[in-house]
């Protein structure tokens, strides 16, 4: 065991629970859409996952898959909102979906980091 693991094994759970609340961000922000409070709690959870993820290298992927994710969400809220309400407002379902399964893969890699540095 190296001589950071004691400090990743933290991060990572961290980490975890950083998802967990920027989930639980998400969800009130996408209920009271367009209301830009709940948006500016979401885009701080997204701040300190990057940073909490930045430590773990081998996250990167998932991290990058999230980032993604919540770019393409975003898009398509502010597009209903504001622009057409072509394919991607009828998409919200979908892109909800992926959004929620990139967190739970970088939730799941992450508690598989902190399992991996524990003893």
């Amino acid at each position: 065991m190296s001589a950071h693991a004691p400090a990743l094994h933290v991060i990572a759970f961290q980490l975890a629970q950083a998802l967990d609340a920027y989930e639980a961000a998400v969800d009130v922000m996408l209920e009271t859409w367009p209301d830009l409070e709940p948006y500016g709690a979401v885009s701080a959870k997204l701040e300190e996952i990057r940073l909490l993820s930045g430590a773990l290298l081998p996250l990167s992927a998932e991290w990058i898959k999230l980032l993604v994710a919540h770019a393409e969400l975003m898009h398509c809220l502010w597009r209903q909102q504001f622009g057409s309400r072509g394919p991607q407002a009828r998409g919200l379902g979908q892109m909800r979906a992926h959004h929620g399964f990139c967190v739970t893969a970088l939730r799941a890699g992450s508690l598989r980091m902190a399992g991996r540095f524990v003893g």
